[in-house]
């Protein structure tokens, strides 16, 4: 390439004169745009944190916690208790994540009017981050809130999870904020920890998703997700089952008429039978149970059975479900579970209903969706 002595590039300056100061003038304002986009965030964040200061000194009060009003208890998912960090939508750039100052972590997707109640309540985030804020799109809203790159970059978070009290304490609050929105509004809940790093990524999945998210949330509106687990205590469950099971009765009587030998091997069999009548009648009732709640939902789900070192219970686990409720059909749908508890009861099954919840397990987004049970720590 040539290089140009000082005549000639006099000459070109003199030539593009006004295209050199239309370029730098485009180049200028491009990067005060820029500029007043990091302080609107900066000084957000610094107004929000005088302003809570000036709240609490002025009216000596506190901002309490969103608790559900209902059951901790969480609603059933096939992934009990187990905190899922590895389907975060961050870039895979650890160096990249030092340069930011903060990263946005995304709660939840609900509609454009809970934007407007955001902004008019002061809400807080996760412990380490940020007030809850939106981003929104159309008629649709991402819930976020900043927070600490120092916090949240893939690998500080991979150790800090370890941690049960860190961890707990921030699945809880981003369960709370979740469950806040949705009091209001249909919402379709992300997992823990879904992170990007910048508004404008949240913007480009809102952008790309838009149709997707609204149907959802259409299909939402006016529906509640409730928990359904039933569990049996096995001793009085077999009392049952040996008293009215024919082949049992059969096998017994049997035992009995034989010689101690024989009836010892026929002991075995029964207990072997016991187990498998046993098992049998739990998975009848809950199937029938399952049948006869059917009317009452938009759409239902069965999940995986959970063993006791999860569920923390001595009973056995008989039935682990999922409904979306119509708001119209919570009361009848609620009443038919107490029914039907009644009716089992002295069979040894416990019922247990759970919710309001948000629609964990019916958003369809199966790469952003999540929480319930899942992330619920005891």
């Amino acid at each position: 390439m040539k290089q140009l002595n000082r005549e000639e590039k006099e000459l070109l300056k003199t030539i593009f004169f006004d295209r050199l100061n239309k370029e730098v003038a485009q180049i200028e304002n491009s990067a005060w745009e820029r500029a007043a986009a990091q302080c609107q965030d900066f000084l957000t964040n610094v107004f929000t944190e005088l302003l809570l200061e000036h709240i609490f000194a002025a009216n000596n009060k506190t901002i309490n916690k969103l608790v559900p009003e209902n059951n901790q208890d969480s609603p059933a998912t096939d992934q009990e208790k187990k905190t899922e960090t590895d389907h975060r939508l961050m870039e895979s750039r650890p160096e990249k994540d030092r340069q930011a100052k903060s990263f946005i972590y995304l709660y939840c997707i609900a509609p454009l009017e809970a934007a407007l109640m955001l902004k008019n309540e002061i809400v807080p985030g996760l412990p380490d981050g940020g007030s809850v804020r939106s981003v929104e799109y159309g008629n649709i809203a991402a819930i976020v809130s900043s927070v600490p790159v120092e916090t949240y970059s893939e690998d500080v978070l991979e150790e800090l999870v370890k941690n049960l009290d860190w961890l707990e304490s921030r699945v809880t609050r981003h369960e709370e904020i979740i469950q806040y929105v949705a009091e209001h509004f249909p919402v379709i809940p992300m997992k823990f920890c879904t992170i990007f790093h910048t508004h404008e990524r949240v913007r480009q999945l809102l952008s790309h998703k838009e149709s997707d998210f609204n149907n959802m949330l259409a299909s939402l509106k006016g529906k509640e997700e409730w928990g359904l687990k039933i569990y049996y205590q096995p001793a009085q469950l077999s009392r049952y089952v040996a008293r009215n099971s024919a082949l049992i009765q059969e096998t017994k009587g049997m035992a009995e008429a034989k010689g101690a030998g024989a009836a010892y091997f026929i002991r075995k069999k029964m207990d072997d039978l016991l187990a498998e009548e046993m098992e049998n009648t739990a998975t009848q009732i809950a199937g029938y149970v399952n049948t006869e709640l059917a009317p009452y939902v938009a759409e239902g789900k069965i999940n995986r059975l959970l063993g006791s070192e999860i569920t923390g219970r001595l009973e056995t686990m008989a039935l682990n479900a999922v409904y979306l409720v119509g708001q119209s059909e919570i009361n009848d749908f609620k009443q038919r579970v107490v029914d039907l508890s009644e009716k089992y009861q002295n069979l040894g099954f416990d019922f247990a209903l759970t919710g309001p919840w948000p629609p964990y397990n019916f958003s369809s987004f199966s790469d952003l969706e999540g929480g319930g049970e899942n992330e619920q720590l005891n």
